[in-house]
């Protein structure tokens, strides 16, 4: 009996020493899972960190970058407020010699009527009178006409100089934009110009509707107002404000091409025209 017990102890303790060593191999398993989790934390830990980084540099660059094209945007603006605020001043300045040069002129002109009615004999003066009215008629009418004619003149001047500044610097803009990719490293400088080119083409449609009707030739006023229609749809068409755009260098030749005629027609009644 004795022998016995003494049997089922030693199967006992060595069921108990098998029970601890399998505790011992899940805990050196459950260790090697954690250490291996560990390793894995370390590591994603870090690219996340590198991610954010870089993440962070390019936030702060796209800052810098929107903050400068805003204030050149801004500055833009203000030289173009400028810009037509002195050609403004000077039409009206030249409006206003034109009607002291007409006052004059009027006042030269019916003083030499009354000179010659002066000297008219008794008897001829209703005759005189008449021809002195309608002479004094016409006079005034060819006066008028002169003066409309190069206040018309003066306006188309000026609303053409200023086009052909917008179109010189949308051509530039728009240029730039469609011979660059779209990256995620560019991405606000490419959101800028396209807020920039949509300002300047607005500026150029509000100036094309003052200039169109001064323009004298029915088939410039034609293919002036075509030509921008056809600029607008090269330059905001296509892959425009798309996220993944790429270079376009077709748009761009397109673009240059369009730009390049509506200068040519802008210069035939600018003064001082510039290309």
């Amino acid at each position: 009996m004795e022998r016995k017990v003494h049997c089922d102890n030693i199967s006992d303790n060595a069921e108990n020493v098998s029970s601890i060593e399998e505790v011992y191999a899940n805990l050196r398993e459950y260790k090697d899972v954690i250490e291996e989790q560990n390793l894995l934390f370390n590591k994603y830990h870090g690219e996340l960190s590198n991610n954010l980084g870089e993440y962070k540099e390019v936030i702060e660059k796209q800052n810098v970058l929107f903050n400068k094209y805003h204030s050149e945007l801004s500055n833009g603006l203000k030289w173009f407020k400028t810009y037509v605020d002195n050609h403004n001043n000077t039409v009206a300045k030249s409006i206003d010699t034109l009607h002291v040069q007409y006052n004059e002129i009027s006042h030269s002109n019916f003083k030499m009527l009354e000179n010659a009615i002066s000297t008219v004999p008794d008897g001829a003066y209703l005759l005189e009178i008449i021809s002195g009215i309608v002479v004094a008629v016409v006079i005034v009418g060819i006066n008028f006409w002169h003066l409309s004619r190069v206040n018309k003149k003066n306006s188309c001047s000026h609303y053409t100089s200023t086009l052909l500044v917008l179109v010189k610097e949308f051509e530039e803009l728009a240029l730039d934009y469609w011979m660059k990719n779209k990256t995620n490293r560019n991405k606000t400088e490419m959101i800028l110009s396209e807020f920039k080119m949509k300002s300047e083409f607005s500026s150029i449609q509000e100036t094309v509707k003052f200039a169109i009707p001064l323009i004298d030739k029915v088939k410039d006023r034609d293919a002036l107002t075509l030509l921008t229609s056809q600029l607008y749809d090269i330059s905001t068409g296509g892959e425009f404000e798309s996220s993944s755009r790429k270079m376009n260098k077709s748009a761009a030749q397109k673009i240059s091409r369009l730009c390049t005629k509506i200068k040519v027609i802008l210069i035939r009644y600018d003064s001082n025209s510039i290309m």
